[in-house]
């Protein structure tokens, strides 16, 4: 794909495979109606590079559709002000990967309506309100790795009654709460053996004396809360020591004691390489959070 602005939708609707290198491509339709990318009808497409730019940027699969795929790598989703979902899946498997989501005034990052997986890695997202993660229907799954979540909830509302269920797992992932307004990590609904909400290795720090965590269904493994007035079993808290929070900076102080402090992965999550490329581990063993401190 050619660099430049693109003014039409990019649709991808046939049962085939394709791979797009789109480096310098914009895709920003003229119409606010239109939908910036879309993938249906079981087709599998592979894009690197790509900058979206719309109010509603994806939309992959359809309810009774083929299932289809996406993978966007090394790309930039920039949301305009719009309260309808940005990104829509529905059976279709969507992954995200080394991408900066921008969500300007947009609330509503990803929704995920059933038979689903988002799966994101190296994602920076990020806005001037308070973004929403949704998740419905049944069969959905969220992975996210390696991530810097500024001001991201969750609202988590499966409706599985039968096995695997849905799965939402966050390691090595570091949650900004700026403030203790609806940001919820996904356990606030009632406790679930088809609903698993997971998180491992990672850090959830509010800007402020509110906990960074309500609600009692989620499952903690080492990750490190910033102020919490209960801790679950799993965490730890303190002060992550970012170098500049007032500047967004949120990498790790020398001081810090979420340095060399992960475990093994219980879920078998890659963390081998942090938000700004740099090699897990630099000490002797990765640090907590999206970012790992080079000495």
């Amino acid at each position: 794909m050619l660099p430049g602005t693109f003014t039409t939708p990019l649709k991808l609707a046939l049962a085939q495979t394709i791979s797009v290198v789109a480096t310098g491509a914009t895709i920003a339709p003229l119409s606010t109606s239109d939908v910036a990318l879309t993938v249906d009808g079981g087709a599998t497409l592979d894009i690197r590079g790509i900058r979206l730019l719309q109010l509603r940027l994806i939309s992959c699969g359809s309810t009774g559709g083929q299932p289809s795929k996406l993978s966007i790598s090394d790309g930039e989703l920039f949301a305009l002000n719009n309260n309808a979902p940005a990104v829509e899946i529905t059976r279709c498997a969507l992954s995200l990967a080394a991408v900066d989501v921008n969500m300007n005034s947009n609330e509503d990052f990803v929704a995920i309506n059933g038979d689903a997986t988002f799966d994101g890695n190296r994602l920076h997202v990020h806005g001037n309100t308070t973004v929403y993660m949704f998740a419905f229907g049944t069969d959905s799954s969220m992975e996210i790795t390696n991530s810097l979540l500024e001001d991201v909830g969750l609202a988590i509302n499966t409706t599985d009654s039968s096995g695997p269920g849905s799965e939402f797992t966050f390691a090595e992932d570091t949650f900004i709460k700026s403030a203790d307004f609806s940001l919820q990590q996904g356990c606030e609904q009632p406790s679930s053996p088809f609903r698993r909400v997971r998180y491992e290795n990672s850090i959830i720090a509010p800007l402020g004396a509110f906990d960074a965590v309500t609600g009692t269904s989620c499952t903690f493994n080492n990750t490190f809360l910033s102020h919490q007035t209960m801790p679950p079993a799993g965490t730890i808290v303190g002060d992550p020591q970012f170098v500049d929070p007032t500047m967004r900076d949120y990498h790790l102080k020398a001081t810090s004691a979420a340095i060399d402090a992960a475990v093994p992965s219980l879920y078998g999550l890659d963390a081998s390489v942090d938000l700004d490329g740099t090699s897990r581990p630099q000490g002797a063993m990765p640090d907590l959070g999206a970012y790992e401190r080079v000495p």
